[in-house]
């Protein structure tokens, strides 16, 4: 019988050294002759977490609990897999477990809080950072991870007081500098967040989220060169939503006229902002594929101009077909690199069917001696919807304005909020049930152009109007999207876009004042 526990030494020596490989072939050997030993087992999952094989983690360590169910340290781990597997509630039960067993276990209250913070459970997640701090009081990720979620509850001051504790405990976190920036960039505080963005690159120059902070800082500032130099760096984001093209095919650099494959990425209204470029980078190619959103084909087909050829983005363009590729973001740090370039190209590009819109005309009944007004007021953006979207019913007992035609551009079932409105407020909002307005885009095109103006929220339909050329009133939070850049009451990107701004976090009086304003100087041009 092979004896295990100098080979478990051993193996462990090998594992806290790094030498991954040799450690996992030692634990596997004493498995070979134990197959239930639960220290083995766990050691093996724990090599497989370290080397992102979290489902064989999840696998390993379940057998090692299984030989071991009062290790709490099994659990912990396990929940660890669990997490970046995305099993964000198996993970809470993992870590309820070891809690349960070691109920001063700092580590393991701080990972639970981290998957609550993930569900959006906020409050727990609260309370699990506080009893992490209260086992552990010089937990310097504890307090940070707090102050991300006082940050996401718009509790701004008591999240700087959790970053600033985690920075004293901690000088050389590089987080805690990172996360109490963004919370200084959504104070306008921006030489502040600056210099809280670069400590965390001086202290780890790989941090993909404090260079995308301040990538996107620069550009809010209007800093467009030193801003898209840096916006490579989404990529290695892990809070951005979109994947990198695969290719063997070089990034287009100027200079060459060659065929170009210019790839989408990220949501729709991006790639109708990021389209404004396109007509300036035609020039640039001796042909031009565009791969674009499958609803956005029908419009794009009649706007863009000729030499353009569009591919569906989930078709894969076969790679001998071009000879090169580039994001079609990727294109500003080329073609847009101060106000100038912006303002000289800011323009109309996107063309409705005029016999749709006159059909829809037709069908809403819509009344020409009244002002039309588009509206949409929510989004459901998991991270910031909730701090951009209006309540229909605030927005309608504002605006107060009965010789307008109210239309509903918002996506989604809005016949209760409609309905609550009408029985409510006596207003009637429009719907128009030949477009569904989130998967027939050239159908909302059309339904926007059959208004007068455009009332919304910062989202798709306001990036769809304002490339339409639509008068187009934008309702932004005080931390507005960096792409409606800092103190600007007009769009870089769009000709007809007027933005309106809260003046003090969560305060839409003053916005929905100028917009009723807006609209009574539109309504008065009528008459």
């Amino acid at each position: 019988m092979l004896e295990t526990q100098p080979l478990l030494t051993q193996a462990v020596e090998l594992h806290q050294q790094g030498r991954l490989r040799e450690a996992g072939d030692l634990y596997e050997s004493i498995l070979a002759t134990d197959p239930h030993h639960s220290d083995a087992l766990h050691l093996l999952g724990l090599i497989e977490l370290q080397t992102h094989n979290y489902q064989s983690a999840v696998d390993l360590i379940g057998q090692a609990i299984t030989q071991s169910p009062d290790n709490p340290l099994f659990y912990c781990n396990q929940g660890v897999a669990m997490k970046n597997l995305g099993h964000y509630h198996a993970a809470i039960e993992s870590y309820n477990n070891a809690v349960r067993l070691k109920p001063d276990y700092a580590e393991a209250y701080n990972n639970r809080g981290v998957s609550q913070k993930e569900l959006q459970l906020y409050s727990d997640a609260l309370e699990s950072f506080t009893q992490a701090i209260l086992h552990h009081p010089q937990f310097a990720e504890a307090y940070s991870n707090s102050g991300i979620v006082l940050h996401r509850r718009g509790r701004l001051k008591a999240a700087i007081d959790s970053f600033n504790t985690a920075i004293s405990l901690r000088p050389g976190f590089a987080p805690a500098y990172c996360y109490r920036g963004a919370v200084f960039k959504d104070q306008h505080h921006f030489e502040a967040a600056l210099r809280d963005f670069e400590q965390a690159i001086a202290l780890n120059p790989q941090d993909a989220e404090a260079q995308s902070h301040k990538s996107t800082t620069l550009l809010m500032l209007g800093e467009f060169q030193k801003g898209w130099a840096l916006y490579d760096w989404r990529w290695k984001n892990k809070d951005f939503r979109s994947d990198k093209m695969r290719s063997t095919k070089p990034e287009w650099t100027p200079g060459k006229s060659q065929r170009v494959l210019v790839w989408a990425e990220q949501g729709l209204g991006d790639e109708v902002m990021f389209g404004t470029l396109l007509q300036d980078f035609k020039g640039h190619c001796a042909g031009l594929f565009l791969e674009a959103d499958e609803r956005l084909l029908a419009i794009y087909q009649r706007s863009m101009p000729e030499g353009i050829t569009l591919v569906p983005r989930q078709s894969a363009l076969p790679e001998h077909a071009y000879d090169s590729q580039i994001s079609i973001a990727s294109l500003c740090q080329h073609l847009r690199n101060d106000e100038a370039d912006f303002l000289q190209a800011r323009k109309a590009y996107l063309k409705n069917d005029p016999q749709r819109t006159n059909r829809i005309r037709n069908e809403l009944a819509l009344q020409p001696d009244r002002l039309i007004c588009g509206i949409s007021w929510h989004s459901q953006n998991s991270d910031i919807g909730a701090s951009k979207s209006i309540s229909l019913d605030a927005l309608m007992r504002h605006l107060d304005l009965p010789e307008c035609q109210w239309v509903n551009l918002q996506y989604g079932d809005m016949t209760p909020s409609v309905a609550r409105v009408k029985t409510d407020l006596g207003v009637d909002i429009l719907q128009c049930p030949s477009v569904d307005n989130r998967q027939d885009i050239d159908g909302l095109a059309s339904l926007i152009d059959a208004c007068d103006v455009i009332v919304s929220i910062s989202n798709t339909t306001v990036h769809l109007a304002g490339a339409l050329g639509k008068k187009v009133h934008v309702m932004l939070p005080f931390s507005a999207d960096w792409r409606w850049l800092h103190n600007r009451s007009d769009s870089i990107w769009y000709p007809h876009v007027h933005l309106h701004r809260q003046t003090t976090p969560g305060d839409w009086g003053s916005v929905f004042a100028q917009v009723r304003d807006a609209l009574i100087t539109m309504q008065e041009s009528l008459k």
